[in-house]
């Protein structure tokens, strides 16, 4: 720390900074604490003590002590709420996060109450003192430290946290091993718990932040979470680059870049704002913060052998692509001036124009489950761009009137809101039937991208000339990308039969349809051969129509890998990865990624379905397989982490259970699975029920519920089923069953998910350990995992 004396936790008072301690200060330089903390020397006032360094005399560390003021410290209230946030915070261990150690209590060198924190020490200066002192920062500068500081304050968050007080005077500034570490300080200190949703809430007399930063709802008294603290970051951001606060509330004389993203987090209602503060510093940077920083290693046991297994992280490994031109969003298509009824047009124009572009080489297409959100916005593209992570929108509108169609579309460079390319197709509505692959072509040389005649070719194959045929096709385009809603895929599935009825050699609408088909035999209706059977013929069509078509393989793939496909994930990977090399999707990335960690592949794996959520950041279902994929590699802290990054509560914990259950966090989860709800119940809640249960130690009415499905004849043999069937075998093994944990494990294996890695991983089945069934089990499926993990290599 500097000589001087710095502020912390000025509350709505201007700090003293004396350069010596007065001589008839109760504490001084030397004094010692509880028989145990020495005072080196003092290095901070402010609103609520002064800050020492000082010496545990026990441990023989450097610690910082705050104290608590007498005027502070004579609330019971106060101080029962400090000792409560003090245990929270002490759950918090991030580098850029100051670790809290303890609150201590007792009586002071003058025989007073005295009441003190301790905590990390740390030698540098202040965010603040450093801009005081040298003025704004460059903002490559600016954006490594906003980095580090996005982490420190997701991680508290992850812990329930909200800061209450950001601010550049509680970011410390610490050289460590060369590289300048920026640390948060100071937080969950003036935090009150309990409010719903983890809200926050003020309490009379007290006032909670440094009004200068405080969100509009923190500064009126309402309820606060922790987009308030996403708020005060925006502001330190502008602060940091320009040397002051923003006035109003408008960045102004920041990068232009930075515009538009503070604006966001700037905004009056929290729900506009980013869901947390790293995705607000992604989006000014125009990539993935970076987290080298949290890496971290787990000890595997299994059969009396160690294993150390290095943990990354893949969402570092594989950074979010900067926004440069050729990553784009292509939104729906407005229906101007048409019937309701015609949405659909537009809607599947703007698709199927989308699954050209997937064909473009050197351009990144963001999926249509995430651009669709964005129907009917009025929010300017460079906003749409920065929260979908491309540099360029693809916009526009239909009208359909009189027998005539007009279509206009834009594309618009999102760093300047200015046209790349433009162009009105003023036609006949039966001679609408080439415009997706001219659109997919003209916006290529728009983004100087080089098409070969092969290119161009390949845009136009597997299409139709009947312009009836294309109407039932957009139709039913427009709602199947929806694969995880049966309705959905019923509806697709007439209209494009109608397509088919009006062309039978229409490849893409084969395909199509088989994409229809293999989701519902495999999610829905999963024991109808006649659906399966049907589904794997309009793959086979579709290829021999057209076999340069991507859609017919990802098909196959989903129908190999299920319950009448014998759960073959040799034949699904190479279905997927066939796909994926004629025409990516953000879906085959999140299938070929989960397929290999069905079989315990594990950083591969991790980074496909991290790949997937990238083509499809706003895609519910995208969000839950990124949670699927930490959790069969055995990955709590990351699932955890990973979910709570992306989902509110209480949804985050639903989805993330199975990690939280093995951190032994059951009360949270507990509380998600209400028993009170009435039956029937899902069968993944019982079984999250039967787990808390048996962790609880609740034996009789865990196996009660165990029973009750089994009985059912067990979980349905649907995608999910092996990892119900893993869960029970958990269950199980914590109610001691070793038989039947071993049943189900079996189950496990031939049903689809054979991976020794989630196995050796997974601290729920330890009791079974030197189970002589369960050696031989591992023992089968060790070779194969290592044999796979080659393969990939």
């Amino acid at each position: 720390m500097t000589e001087d004396l710095r502020e912390t936790e000025a509350l709505l008072e201007a700090p003293t900074r004396p350069t010596v301690v007065t001589p008839g200060a109760a504490l001084r330089e030397g004094s010692v604490l509880l028989e145990r903390f020495k005072l080196i020397r003092l290095v901070g006032r402010g609103g609520m003590g002064e800050v020492y360094e000082a010496r545990d005399l026990r441990l023989d560390v450097t610690v910082a002590l705050k104290t608590v003021r007498a005027s502070v410290a004579g609330g019971a209230d106060l101080l029962e709420r400090l000792r409560r946030e003090v245990q929270l915070a002490r759950t918090v261990t991030h580098p850029a996060v100051c670790r809290i150690f303890d609150f201590e209590e007792g009586p002071g060198p003058d025989g007073r109450p005295l009441a003190f924190l301790t905590m990390e020490y740390l030698d540098g200066e202040t965010l603040g003192e450093r801009l005081r002192r040298a003025g704004p920062l460059a903002p490559a500068e600016a954006i490594a430290l906003l980095e580090q500081i996005a982490e420190g304050l997701a991680a508290i968050h992850a812990e329930g946290v909200v800061h209450h007080d950001f601010k550049p005077g509680n970011v410390m500034l610490h050289q460590e091993a060369g590289e300048l570490r920026a640390v948060v300080t100071d937080f969950g200190i003036a935090r009150r718990a309990g409010g719903a949703g983890g809200e926050t809430e003020g309490e009379e007399g007290v006032v909670f932040g440094s009004p200068a930063y405080m969100a509009p709802e923190q500064r009126s008294g309402g309820p606060v979470t922790a987009r308030a603290d996403q708020f005060a970051l925006a502001l330190v951001a502008c602060e940091m680059v320009t040397g002051q606060l923003p006035e109003g509330g408008d960045p102004g004389a920041v990068p232009r870049g930075w515009r538009a993203p503070l604006r966001r987090a700037l905004a009056e209602d929290p729900s506009r704002r980013y869901l947390g503060p790293v995705e607000l510093v992604e989006a000014l940077s125009g990539r993935r913060a970076r987290r080298a920083r949290l890496g971290a290693a787990a000890v595997v046991a299994l059969a009396g052998a160690a294993v150390v297994v290095a943990l990354g992280r893949p969402w570092e490994a594989h950074p979010r692509r900067a926004a440069d031109q050729r990553s784009i969003a292509v939104l729906p298509l407005a229906n101007l001036g048409g019937s309701p009824d015609d949405a659909y047009f537009g809607e599947g124009l703007a698709e199927d124009i989308l699954t050209q572009l997937s064909k473009v080489p050197g351009l990144r297409v963001i999926s249509r489950t995430s651009s669709s959100a964005y129907r009917g916005t009025s929010r300017p593209p460079h906003e749409v761009a920065a929260e979908l992570g491309v540099g360029t929108v693809l916009e526009g509108s239909v009208r359909r009137a009189g027998g005539r169609v007009r279509i206009s579309v834009h594309l618009i460079d999102a760093r300047t809101d200015q046209d790349l390319w433009a162009e009105t197709y003023d036609r006949d509505a039966r001679e609408v039937l080439d415009v997706q692959s001219d659109v997919a072509s003209k916006v290529a040389s728009a983004l100087a991208l080089q098409l070969t005649q092969a290119d161009n070719a390949r845009l136009r194959r597997g299409s139709t000339s009947n312009p009836e045929a294309y109407d039932y096709y957009l139709r039913g385009v427009s709602k199947s990308d929806q694969w995880w809603r049966r309705a959905n895929l019923v509806a697709a599935e007439a209209d494009l039969e109608q397509a088919l009825q009006l062309d039978p050699g229409y490849a893409l609408a084969h395909a199509r349809l088989a994409y229809c088909l293999a989701h519902l035999a495999a999610d829905h209706e999963v024991s109808d051969a006649s659906l399966f059977e049907r589904a794997r013929r309009e793959a086979a069509r579709a290829l021999e129509l057209e076999s340069s078509l991507g859609l017919p393989h990802l098909a196959e793939g989903v129908l190999q890998f299920s319950h009448l496909g014998g759960w073959n994930l040799d034949r699904a990977l190479a279905e997927v990865q066939q796909a994926q090399e004629l025409e990516p999707t953000a879906l085959g990335h999140s299938l070929l990624g989960l397929y290999r960690l069905h079989r315990g592949i594990e950083e591969a794996g991790l980074r496909e379905v991290e790949l997937g959520l990238e083509l499809d950041p706003l895609s519910d279902a995208g969000r839950v397989l990124v949670t699927t994929g930490y959790e069969m590699a055995g990955r709590w802290q990351d699932a955890v982490a990973r979910t709570r990054a992306l989902n509110p509560e209480p949804k985050a914990t639903r989805r993330a259970w199975k990690a939280l259950v093995r951190l032994d966090q059951v009360d949270p989860v507990e509380r998600v699975f209400d028993p009170e709800v009435p039956a029937p119940q899902p069968v993944d809640d019982r079984i999250a029920r039967a787990m808390v249960l048996a962790l609880r130690g609740r034996r009789a009415e865990a196996q009660a519920l165990v029973d009750e499905i089994a009985a059912a004849g067990g979980p349905k043999q649907a995608s999910t089923y092996h990892h119900d069937t893993y869960e029970l075998a958990a269950v199980e093994a914590q109610l001691g069953h070793l038989d039947q944990a071993l049943d189900w494990l079996r189950k496990t294996v031939q049903g689809g998910m054979p991976s020794y890695l989630l196995i050796s991983r997974d601290p729920l089945l330890d009791p079974l350990r030197s189970d002589p069934g369960f050696l031989r089990l591992v023992g089968e499926l060790r070779p194969r995992w290592e044999k796979w993990k080659a393969e990939v290599r």
